[in-house]
């Protein structure tokens, strides 16, 4: 879901609220603008936005084609993705949304890795098949294991999990 508060800027400026929310996708952009008031020469402003991504800045400025087309992205996404989005924004500094929204292939997410201990079991399990149930599995110090391979990926933890860049 993402909605935005929408304004003709010069009426704001006057002190004269036309705007309204919108949610997006919308069907007809011209439309939309024309229901607040923004002609053809007039500027816009998104004065306030909810959405369900934690960590997602809307610009005042933003391109409303470009909201379209992010909203219209957002819709088609799993509940994973949008978990894994929703870290990426959280693990990346680069914030454009819909250049992040087009590369999710390009991350992973382990939800159930939440601390360098965590990390450190599951890369002797699934790298070294080392199990619990193997003896030698007790002679290794997993959280130290974790966190040299935190120290050496492109990963983080986030409130979501490990994630990392695998691109």
């Amino acid at each position: 879901m993402l909605k935005i508060y929408l304004v003709n800027l010069g009426k704001y400026n006057a002190g004269i609220d036309t705007g309204k929310w919108i949610e997006f996708p919308v069907v007809d952009i011209e439309e939309t603008l024309e229901s607040v008031g923004v002609g053809y020469n007039d500027e816009y402003l998104i004065v306030d936005y909810e959405s369900d991504i934690e960590g997602l800045d809307i610009n005042q400025y933003e391109s409303l084609e470009e909201l379209n087309e992010f909203a219209k992205k957002l819709e088609n996404l799993s509940e994973y993705d949008k978990e894994l989005f929703t870290a990426i924004l959280d693990y990346e500094s680069n914030r454009d949304y819909l250049e992040l929204i087009d590369k999710l292939e390009d991350y992973n997410l382990y939800t159930d890795i939440n601390n360098d201990e965590d990390l450190g079991a599951y890369w002797l399990e699934e790298t070294a098949y080392i199990k619990p149930d193997n003896p030698l599995y007790n002679y290794i110090d997993t959280e130290k294991y974790g966190q040299d391979i935190r120290l050496e990926s492109q990963g983080c933890f986030t409130q979501y999990g490990w994630i990392e860049y695998v691109g």
